[in-house]
């Protein structure tokens, strides 16, 4: 629950100085949690109708509570493109799809834009 996530984030800050936590948001299977009723119920709950509107839910919590930390949040690109409000300092990972197209949308918000050039997958061949 948001309960212990916070409190890890709340030790994260205090444990390691860095100014910037990452916190993923690329490539999320929605497979777990189509087959999980408490999932489901908390979608209703709070009128979520698809899993990418819970995934964005999600992370704009983790996003919000990292910037009450004082820190800055770092997140692959699906976050952004999936509208999420990103605070100012934030980083986005771009790493697939039209990157100039992309990075000339989000200059106009102060987002620090780092572009993947080669990706190395370690669990390909």
């Amino acid at each position: 629950n948001y309960d212990f996530i916070f409190s890890l984030f709340e030790e994260i800050v205090e444990v390691f100085p860095d100014q910037y936590i990452h916190l993923g948001g690329d490539e999320v299977g929605f497979e777990c949690w189509q087959s999980n009723q408490d999932i489901l119920k908390y979608m209703t709950q709070f009128n979520i109708t698809s899993f990418v509107q819970l995934e964005e839910f999600y992370i704009q919590k983790l996003i919000d509570k990292i910037s009450l930390l004082k820190k800055n949040s770092i997140v692959w690109q699906e976050v952004y493109t999936n509208g999420v409000r990103l605070p100012d300092g934030t980083v986005v990972h771009v790493w697939t799809g039209d990157s100039r197209k992309l990075l000339s949308k989000v200059n106009k918000q102060l987002v620090i834009i780092i572009i993947v050039i080669m990706s190395i997958f370690l669990d390909n061949p």
